[in-house]
């Protein structure tokens, strides 16, 4: 149904556009975000409209004509991630090493500028043929090793994502400096993932002969 019509640009950020239903002329004011909001004094009282920008399409024949508006920016959003550690695994052997046991956590410093850290995430892998050489972990909302990002429309990013945690099987040592700068570029990137898709990406933490890696996943939710 047709409710607008001779939509017309009277200056930089005002436009106006007859009202069919209301029987009255709408005026519109951009706003910053691209957005127009428009009132209309009609027979039946006072209408309030919001035109949210959707295409980059002139308005009218497709022509560039006086009349038509110009073409309006589309509305930056926040985007979400999910992110957790989701594996581990020993690679290599070594005759003094068996395994590690421990815990895992994975760490950024948000769009505000504040570290965040998540829950614990046990481990538990061994480094010969007769146990369990990988482990795979799922995701759980402020569960153990998963963080939910927020990257504001703003433009602000994320930084310093590393996993921390501590070996306590054997030789007692910590993981503070294993970082991945693929997932930190992926969330300070808005077309690097679309909404659904996920990225793996594996960081070596500690070893020699028989190395520790842990595996991180992350997922664009919004």
């Amino acid at each position: 149904m047709v409710t607008l019509q001779n939509f017309r640009q009277t200056g930089p950020d005002t436009f106006e556009a007859d009202d069919l239903p209301m029987m009255g002329k709408v005026v519109f004011t951009r706003q910053p975000n691209g957005t127009l909001q428009g009132v209309v004094q009609g027979a039946f009282g006072e209408a309030k409209y919001a035109l949210v920008p959707t295409a980059y399409a002139s308005i009218g024949d497709g022509g560039s004509g006086p009349g038509d508006a110009p073409p309006l920016a589309p509305v930056a959003q926040d985007r979400t991630y999910k992110l957790h550690v989701s594996g581990s695994e020993c690679i290599g052997s070594d005759l003094l090493r068996m395994g590690y046991k421990g815990v895992f956590r994975v760490s950024l410093i948000d769009a505000s500028g504040n570290r965040v850290t998540s829950n614990n995430r046990n481990f538990d892998v061994d480094c010969t043929k007769k146990g369990n050489r990988s482990q795979n972990y799922l995701f759980y909302n402020g569960g153990a090793g998963s963080l939910t990002i927020t990257v504001p429309a703003s433009g602000k990013t994320v930084s310093d994502m590393r996993v921390l945690g501590e070996n306590k099987g054997g030789l007692n040592f910590s993981i503070n400096r294993a970082h991945s700068s693929l997932l930190t570029s992926s969330i300070n990137s808005a077309g690097a993932l679309s909404v659904g898709q996920k990225l793996d990406d594996e960081v070596e933490v500690y070893g020699k002969k028989a190395r520790l890696k842990v595996k991180f996943t992350l997922e664009r939710v919004k």
